[in-house]
């Protein structure tokens, strides 16, 4: 972040690193001890950048085993947050694919998502309780954060996360082979990114970046306009945004048959 002046990656380390774990697990369960089970990481085949516009751009090529994945990196102009838009098509059986990102930030909780809301979480491994914990799921974020500055993981569609010490990790893709011997066997579109910011997510407003993320602008191209009106013409915004925090609502719905 600029105007903080300072890194968002803890010192010397690597992130945004894909490995691939073992997982003889099921749909619903997945061993507790899978980061001792290292099947691989992908291999980097290519990379290339580029300028697109206001944006600067770097695409990447990935493979393992029988399966790719390519990935663009994409900042844009005047935007405080890098996206990753990725594409896989995974093949493995057994495997799951993680990524992973180890944070400058030092906090023993972390925020978390939620419907309806966001729940603190704990970041550190002093109990069974906490222990349980390792995998966690949220919607669409989860941020750790230190009172004075902070790192968000904001993702569109991949809700598995686990967050140990300062880093970050965000479950992909898993091909377990119960109850479904196909599972996640496919070609994936998903996207995910980095927010780093001042403050904790409170005055960051991370929970806006996780609905702008998910809830794109849409652009529709308007009619030709060669009816003459002669009554003065009143604009109104088709997207209106108050600063004011956002408040989701339940709604009760009624079928009648």
């Amino acid at each position: 972040m600029a105007e903080k002046k300072r890194e968002a990656i803890y010192p010397n380390a690597t992130a945004n690193v894909f490995t691939v774990y073992e997982d003889n697990g099921d749909v619903w369960d997945f061993p507790h001890d899978y980061r001792e089970t290292v099947a691989g990481t992908l291999k980097l085949m290519s990379s290339i950048s580029r300028i697109n516009g206001p944006q600067a751009i770097m695409e990447q090529h990935y493979q393992y085993g029988e399966s790719t994945l390519v990935q663009k990196i994409i900042l844009s102009e005047d935007s405080d947050r890098i996206e990753l838009q990725t594409v896989a098509d995974w093949n493995e059986s057994d495997k799951m694919l993680r990524v992973s990102f180890p944070v400058n930030i030092a906090s023993e909780h972390f925020t978390s998502d939620i419907q309806f809301g966001r729940i603190e979480r704990p970041a550190t491994r002093n109990s069974m309780i906490e222990f349980a914990k390792d995998e966690v799921a949220a919607h669409h974020y989860i941020d750790l954060s230190q009172p004075d500055y902070g790192v968000a993981l904001l993702n569109d569609s991949k809700y598995g996360h686990s967050v140990r010490g300062h880093v970050m990790d965000l479950n992909l893709l898993r091909s377990p082979a119960s109850p479904d011997p196909v599972a996640d066997r496919a070609v994936h579109r998903f996207t995910y990114a980095l927010y780093p910011h001042a403050g904790d997510s409170v005055p960051a407003a991370v929970y806006r970046k996780g609905y702008e993320l998910n809830i794109s602008l849409t652009l529709a191209q308007g009619g030709s306009g060669a009816e003459i009106r002669r009554e003065p013409i009143q604009l109104y915004s088709v997207l209106m945004i108050s600063q004011q925090p956002l408040l989701p609502l339940m709604t009760k719905r009624r079928f009648s048959l």
